[in-house]
């Protein structure tokens, strides 16, 4: 895990240096939940002082779905993969579903801490076009309101 998140920052690093937008998923985010799954007694404090090594963002967006939906979509994904590809990948639905309740806190972490946190609900697989528009409107706002 520690190789992986070096070559996360990497190349968030490179990123930075190039012109132009880019984009990173969930990767950074996804290290510090599972070091927090695997954590034997996390904490808000704990979830806070891993945050602080990530580099900052000039946005980042929640994409979130009630319990329920992530219950629904993880068994559905699970039943699709090779039984190999789960047994060797994959961390088990009430695991997963921690691990989407930790990132659940991480998000509110980041907003009360000032992070440029957009919170969308993709509960609606066809609601994307209305994220977009969101995410885009955000962050044009923020770029106007930034500029003199």
């Amino acid at each position: 895990m520690k190789v992986d998140i070096a070559q996360l920052c990497e190349s968030w690093h490179k990123a930075q240096e190039s012109e132009g937008y880019f984009v990173f998923e969930e990767g950074l985010i996804q290290a510090v939940c599972a070091m927090i799954v695997f954590a034997r007694n996390p904490n808000i404090d704990a979830i806070r002082d891993s945050l602080t090594f990530l580099p900052r963002p000039d946005l980042l967006v929640q994409l979130d779905a009630p319990p329920e939906t992530v219950r629904r979509r993880l068994v559905d994904r699970y039943a699709r993969q090779p039984l190999i590809e789960v047994l060797l990948f994959e961390l088990g639905v009430e695991r997963a579903l921690k691990q989407a309740d930790i990132s659940r806190k991480i998000g509110d972490c980041l907003y009360q801490d000032g992070w440029p946190l957009i919170k969308v609900n993709g509960g609606d697989p066809h609601n994307f076009e209305n994220v977009i528009a969101r995410v885009f409107g955000e962050h044009t706002k923020e770029t106007s309101l930034a500029q003199p």
